[in-house]
């Protein structure tokens, strides 16, 4: 599993994760996953400084349940996307 990590200077944020089956090739995901809560995959410990880029990720328990359906479905790529809006309580315009 990859993530693109990336930050804004004070904030760091996912903006993709993949979830292929190991030496597979191929361009499109069979499944795209958009989720409200970025979760809790983190960068493996020697990438945790790199930004902008894609690096090996550890799964959290909602990944292995992707993983799961994946399995069943019998596809070989997934894309978890992130839909990540920052909201303000009681903001003047709301």
């Amino acid at each position: 599993m990859t993530g693109y990590f990336y930050n804004n200077g004070q904030h760091s944020f996912r903006k993709y994760l993949n979830i292929k089956r190991i030496d597979f090739r191929i361009a499109n995901p069979d499944l795209m996953v958009v989720m409200m809560n970025p979760g809790s995959s983190k960068q493996y410990p020697e990438y945790m400084d790199c930004f902008d880029c894609e690096v090996l990720t550890n799964p959290d328990y909602t990944q292995y349940r992707i993983m799961k359906i994946m399995n069943v479905c019998n596809f070989n790529y997934a894309r978890i996307l992130i839909f990540l809006i920052f909201v303000k309580k009681k903001a003047p315009f709301f």
